[in-house]
């Protein structure tokens, strides 16, 4: 069984608990300034580098930058951020109220599975990251150095150069991969996060409840955050994929897993609960 975290203070937490879900974030709401942005600028600068003694890829090149500035832009992407790492001193510090919040760890199948992320086989196998077409998805972060980067720019060049010789071409294939890996990629200095990510795309839907004048699902909602107003949603009902919690170092009192322990079967939650064993205070 994998078991991935979520890193959370005190308030966050008795939320989840007694929702059974978590929140999902605007992606442009989060603290890299660059979020989403990052893959698609190294798409372009990669094409770049060959549209500059090719003409068919410098046309593909200007296309494909009109699509998305008038077209089509990037999915509003929703992302609720998990870390493999059990007992961070960074993701303590960062997102669990400077150690006196939680890390509530998930079954990453179980979690795959409510909130209908695409499943490979009765394994809950990971699919491939780019036959993902549906509005929800979870895997790991991929963090973009130029090992990580390479196969899939040169995926993109391929759609461009298909498009050689033809005078009327399209760019939508392109646009759509950059799109897809636009949700997975992130700046390799947030490697040491280890992260993984549920993430809904809020788009598709948006745009076929308008076309079928019903409500989109599920419902966007605004709240006030760091990083200003910010749109946010919330997963299914996840109660059941929660195995662990562990009390954050800055929790003194030798009481409180007892009290989490309670607390947790309030809500008919089972799962052990255990002590950071990181020296922070």
């Amino acid at each position: 069984m994998t078991i991935v975290y979520h890193y959370c203070d005190a308030t966050a937490f008795l939320s989840i608990i007694e929702s059974g879900r978590l929140r999902l974030t605007n992606a442009r709401r989060t603290n890299d300034r660059r979020e989403l942005e990052f893959f698609k600028e190294k798409a372009f600068e990669y094409i770049a580098q060959f549209a500059e003694k090719n003409e068919s890829l410098e046309t593909f090149h200007t296309a494909l930058d009109f699509h998305f500035e008038l077209v089509e832009d990037l999915s509003e992407y929703h992302i609720c951020c998990l870390s493999k790492e059990k007992d961070s001193v960074g993701q303590w510090v960062a997102y669990a109220d400077k150690g006196a919040g939680f890390a509530i760890g998930f079954d990453v199948n179980a979690l795959r599975s409510a909130v209908g992320a695409p499943i490979l086989d009765a394994n809950f196998a990971t699919a491939p990251l780019e036959s993902t077409a549906g509005d929800w998805r979870f895997a790991p972060v991929i963090y973009g150095d130029d090992k990580s980067l390479r196969p899939h720019l040169d995926k993109i060049l391929g759609f461009g150069r298909a498009q050689e010789g033809a005078e009327i071409g399209t760019t939508q294939p392109a646009r759509d991969y950059i799109n897809l890996m636009c949700a997975y990629f992130k700046h390799p200095a947030f490697r040491d996060e280890h992260e993984w990510r549920v993430i809904y795309d809020a788009t598709r839907p948006a745009r076929l409840a308008k076309l079928l004048g019903e409500e989109s699902q599920p419902e966007i909602r605004w709240r006030y955050g760091k990083y200003g107003l910010t749109p946010y949603c919330e997963t299914p009902n996840i109660s059941d994929c929660i195995r662990e919690v562990v009390v954050g170092p800055s929790n003194l009192d030798r009481e409180t897993g007892s009290y989490i322990s309670q607390f947790l079967r309030s809500h008919a939650i089972d799962a052990e609960v255990v002590r950071s064993e990181c020296p922070y205070r």
